[in-house]
């Protein structure tokens, strides 16, 4: 179960209702459905925080007015993130009783969001999309393959890391 946060009381949600796609994640966790504000809320759980955040891990791309940009954002637990490999303090995320956010001024649209697309949005600025990468087969990113064509550029036997996606291939480097 996951605890979410309502009016000061904690009540437990099945882990199917934060899967499904298409879950609305401000009416899931209660959430209100507007900018936050500079004031964080003290009455939140650490602990509900620490699951909102970690129910994001993953991989993610980014896409900018439909356009996909290049890249690979990877949220680690409690909302640690890394931009293709590198670590950048100020956009880690957090989360309180008003949503999802980055110190850098970047928050989550509670209602047009759900665990496979977060929208971003910040003031005075075009919002951009994070959607969730998909593992293709069965594969993740990072995970250890082996070459097993006997021809090729590639020589046989050769182990190499899986290092992107498309929506019908993955991208290995050798």
């Amino acid at each position: 179960f996951h605890p979410k946060h309502s009016g000061g009381i904690v009540v437990e949600i099945e882990d199917n209702e934060l899967e499904e796609d298409g879950v609305d994640l401000a009416s899931v966790l209660d959430l209100p459905r507007m900018p936050p504000s500079s004031e964080p809320i003290a009455n939140v759980d650490e602990h509900v925080v620490n699951q909102v955040l970690n129910d994001l891990r993953g991989e993610w791309r980014l896409y900018d007015g439909g356009r996909l940009l290049e890249g690979i954002i990877a949220i680690r637990d409690a909302g640690y993130t890394l931009y293709d490999g590198s670590h950048f303090e100020d956009q880690d995320l957090t989360a309180d009783a008003e949503g999802i956010l980055r110190s850098d001024g970047w928050y989550v649209d509670m209602q047009r969001s759900d665990v496979d697309l977060l929208e971003w949005w910040r003031d005075g600025e075009a919002g951009i999309t994070w959607k969730r990468l998909k593992a293709l087969s069965g594969f993740s990113m990072g995970d250890t393959v082996q070459w097993v064509q006997p021809e090729g550029e590639v020589p046989e036997k050769a182990l190499g890391q899986v290092s992107g996606f498309t929506d019908t291939r993955l991208k290995v480097t050798f």
